[in-house]
C-alpha cells in the first residue's frame, strides 16, 4: 500500500515538475524575440514599447499549448503524450504531402496557459472563444500578434464535451504574415478517436493560410485535399485512413508563399497559381493588423487606394497585364502633377527599405519621383526622395521606426499615377501587417 502511494506521489511530482519546466522553458518574452533584431533594439526606448512593435519573425514554428480554464484540471500525462504524437505525425504528413521537400518545425516541449475565466465564459465568446483565448496566450508569453514567431496549436482542456469545435487561421491574415492559431478540445485526445489526426492536418492548413477547397470550386465531401471534409481521410494514431489526404498543387503553391514556415518549399519550383487567404483576426486588447491608407488625390476607374495592399500583384507588362481596378489604385488627374497617399499603422513599424510598384500595361501612369516623409504621430522623423526610372522601385535607407508614412508621387505628363502595390521590409523580412499582395 505504501509502495503504491509513493509511486503515485512520485508520478504527480514528476508531472507537476514537467509542466512547470515546460512552461518556463518555452516562456519567451520580447527581449528574446527581438534578439534577432539588434537594429530595432537601438531604436527602442523602453521595454514596455517592445510588445507593440510590428516586428516580423524571421521564422515561425509550431508551439503546443494547453489552455486551462479556471474551473478545469491540468492536462494529464496521457493527453500530453498523445498531443505530441499527433503533432509529430502531422509533421511527417506534411513532409509526405510536399513530396519530401519540406515540413514545419515543432518547438520542444509545450506550454500550459492558465486562463483567467471559467470554461463557460470562453464558450460564450465570438468565434468559439478563439480571440479571447489567444489574447490571454499572447499576454502570458509577452509577445504581440505581430512579433509572435509561432503557430499556436491549442488544446483547450475540456473532458466533458467537444468544445471548442476545431478551427484555425493565420492571426494576421494572408500567407506570410507571421503567427497562426488553431484549437481543439482535449476530449479529442481519447484513444478511440478517429478524427483528430485528419482534423489537425486540416486546421494546420488553415493556420498556415489555406482556405477550404470549395473556395476553388471543389467538393468539400469528395475532394482528395486535406482542406476538404472527405470522411475517408479520418484515422486514429494507430491506424491508417481509407484514403490519405493530399495537398493540391494550388495549396502547395500557397504554402510556398508562407516562407516563414516552409523555407525549402519556397525555393522549390512550383507552378504559380491564383491563391487567396484569410483576413486578420480581431483580438481583444490588441490593435487590428491592417495598415490604414488614405488619399486626397482621388480614386478613379473603379479603384480604391487600399487595393495597393490586397489582391494580386501583377507586373507592368503589355499586353498581358492591363489595369485592374480591383487590385490597383488609379489617382484622379492632378493640377500640379503631384498625388499623395498616407499610410498609418496602429503600432510603430520598423522599416529599412520599401518597394513601390507604379505604372500598368508597360507604359501608362508611372511615377517619375517618389518623396517619403516618416512620422512618429505628428512629429516628422525624416524625409527622403528618389527619382524613378523603372515601374518597380526599391528604396533603401537607415532603419526608421514610424507609425505614419506620407508618400508623394510626381507624375508624368498625364498628371495621373497608378500604384499596383506597396511593401515594407525590415532586415530582409516583410512587415507582417494586413493582407499583403500575393506575388505571381
Amino acid at each position: 500500500m505504501l509502495k503504491a502511494w509513493l509511486l503515485k506521489t512520485a508520478l504527480v511530482v514528476y508531472f507537476l515538475i514537467s509542466v512547470a519546466s515546460a512552461y518556463s522553458f518555452e516562456r519567451f518574452d520580447n527581449q528574446r524575440v527581438l534578439a534577432e533584431h539588434p537594429k530595432l533594439l537601438k531604436l527602442s526606448n523602453t521595454e514596455d514599447q517592445w510588445r507593440q512593435y510590428a516586428v516580423p519573425p524571421k521564422s515561425v514554428a509550431i508551439l503546443p499549448v494547453f489552455a486551462v480554464a479556471s474551473d478545469q484540471s491540468q492536462p494529464n500525462l496521457e493527453q500530453i503524450n498523445r498531443f505530441s504524437r499527433h503533432l509529430k505525425l502531422s509533421q511527417s504528413r506534411f513532409l509526405e504531402m510536399t513530396g519530401g521537400v519540406d515540413t514545419f518545425e515543432i518547438k520542444d516541449g509545450y506550454v500550459v496557459i492558465d486562463l483567467k475565466r471559467p470554461l463557460a465564459f470562453y464558450k460564450s465568446q465570438y468565434e468559439d472563444g478563439a480571440p479571447a483565448i489567444l489574447a490571454e496566450i499572447l499576454g502570458a508569453l509577452r509577445v504581440s500578434r505581430f512579433s509572435a514567431p509561432w503557430v499556436f496549436v491549442v488544446c483547450v482542456v475540456n473532458n466533458i464535451d467537444d468544445y471548442p469545435n476545431p478551427g484555425g487561421r493565420p492571426i494576421n491574415g494572408g500567407l506570410n504574415n507571421g503567427a497562426g492559431y488553431l484549437h481543439f478540445s482535449s476530449r479529442s485526445l481519447r484513444s478511440l478517436d478517429t478524427r483528430l489526426q485528419s482534423t489537425l492536418e486540416h486546421e494546420l492548413g488553415h493556420a498556415f493560410g489555406l482556405l477550404h477547397v470549395d473556395s476553388y470550386g471543389e467538393s468539400m465531401q469528395t475532394s482528395t485535399s486535406i482542406m476538404g471534409y472527405n470522411p475517408k481521410h479520418h484515422y486514429s494514431l494507430d491506424g491508417k485512413p481509407a484514403l490519405s489526404g493530399v495537398l493540391l498543387n494550388r495549396e502547395k503553391y500557397a504554402l510556398s508563399r508562407n516562407k516563414r514556415v516552409f523555407r525549402r518549399l519556397a525555393g522549390d519550383k512550383i507552378e504559380p497559381q491564383p491563391v487567396a487567404s484569410y483576413e486578420p483576426m480581431t483580438i481583444p486588447g490588441h490593435p487590428d493588423a491592417p495598415f490604414k491608407v488614405t488619399t486626397q488625390s482621388g480614386e478613379s476607374w473603379g479603384s480604391k487606394v487600399q487595393h495597393i495592399f490586397v489582391g494580386r500583384l501583377t507586373a507592368s507588362i503589355a499586353p498581358c497585364c492591363r489595369f485592374d481596378g480591383g487590385s490597383m489604385w488609379h489617382s484622379a488627374k492632378s493640377d500640379n502633377r503631384e498625388v499623395e497617399i498616407s499610410v498609418a499603422s496602429p503600432v510603430p513599424i520598423p522599416i529599412d527599405h520599401l518597394m513601390v510598384y507604379t505604372q500598368h500595361s508597360g507604359s501608362a501612369h508611372m511615377a517619375r519621383r517618389v518623396e517619403i516623409s516618416f512620422y512618429n504621430d505628428t512629429n516628422l522623423i525624416t524625409k527622403l526622395g528618389e527619382d524613378v526610372w523603372y515601374p518597380d522601385k526599391e528604396i533603401s535607407f537607415q532603419p526608421i521606426l514610424a507609425n505614419r508614412i506620407d508618400i508623394k508621387f510626381l507624375t508624368d505628363d498625364s498628371s495621373q499615377v497608378v500604384v499596383r502595390g506597396l511593401r515594407f521590409f525590415f532586415e530582409g523580412n516583410e512587415i507582417p501587417l494586413g493582407s499583403q499582395k500575393y506575388l505571381h
